[in-house]
């Protein structure tokens, strides 16, 4: 379960306060953690502290990996508006870290946490997106060809049919990107940041396209049980869901950043920090 994000610092990740303070052979950790998925049921935590406070924002981090059952560490559920609590917030007070839970070098978190987010980024979505094929596509054509009380389907609407067509598409490229995104031995610097927003967002349009052809059954028709995926079993929740997948592990403003800088070579926009 990562703890990356704080109240002031989510796409600014490098912004983050939380402290570790070295004491002998553990860290003193004081901070707090924001949109932490899962961490009412997690063991550990992919932490990131400064450690340096001097230093430049991204030369003073490092990470650990800790213990979520060690004391001073208070966890509370953040209610969402489909009324479930995905995300928590994590609060740290005096939170020793053994030393030995260092990951990488003292300062260096930035860089270890770079990679962290390029696998989740990456190595995820060869999963997602056959559950998208094989789950969200197959519902969407069953719904769109699923008889009205007049007999027609909502497909003898060439306006329908279009927008699924070009879904399909759009699938298409993403099982191809992925596919070679997984089977390259160096992927280049954006290609997870490439993958993982084209499958947001495609997840996006899918899931507005199946509330929009539903209805009012978006709202009550259940496909199948709840899942631990995405799939709630209703459209709407579904739609709602969707957004989720546009935040973590970088948004897709920052998924585009990382394109142009890393991918197109472009300069980077002027900051205070950089």
């Amino acid at each position: 379960m990562p703890g990356f994000s704080e109240p002031g610092a989510g796409s600014d990740m490098a912004a983050l306060a939380t402290s570790a303070r070295k004491d002998g052979d553990v860290y003193i950790v004081n901070g707090q953690k924001l949109w932490a998925s899962g961490a009412l049921y997690a063991d550990r935590c992919l932490l990131l502290a400064r450690t340096d406070p001097d230093a430049p924002k991204r030369k003073g981090i490092s990470y650990f990996l800790m213990d979520m059952r060690t004391p001073g560490i208070e966890v509370r559920p953040i209610k969402q508006a489909t009324g479930e609590s995905h995300f928590c917030e994590i609060f740290l007070n005096d939170v020793a870290i053994p030393a030995t839970n260092l990951v990488g070098p003292e300062n260096e978190g930035w860089r270890v946490a770079q990679e962290t987010l390029g696998a989740e980024r990456g190595m995820t979505m060869l999963e997602l997106t056959e559950r998208l094929s094989h789950g969200g596509f197959r519902w969407l054509v069953d719904l769109c060809t699923r008889p009205g009380p007049d007999g027609r389907t909502p497909l003898d609407d060439t306006r329908v049919a279009d927008r699924l067509a070009t879904l399909e598409i759009e699938l298409t490229g993403l099982r191809a990107l992925v596919t070679d995104f997984v089977a390259a031995d160096r992927p280049g610097p954006a290609d997870a940041s490439i993958v993982k927003l084209y499958y947001s967002e495609l997840l996006q349009r899918m899931t507005d396209f199946g509330t929009e052809i539903a209805g009012l059954a978006a709202h009550t028709e259940l496909r199948k049980p709840q899942s631990s995926g995405w799939e709630s079993g209703a459209w709407m929740l579904d739609f709602i869901g969707s957004w989720e997948w546009t935040i973590p592990g970088g948004t897709s403003e920052i998924q585009r950043t990382i394109i142009g800088e890393r991918g197109l070579g472009l300069p980077r926009e002027p900051t205070g920090h950089r």
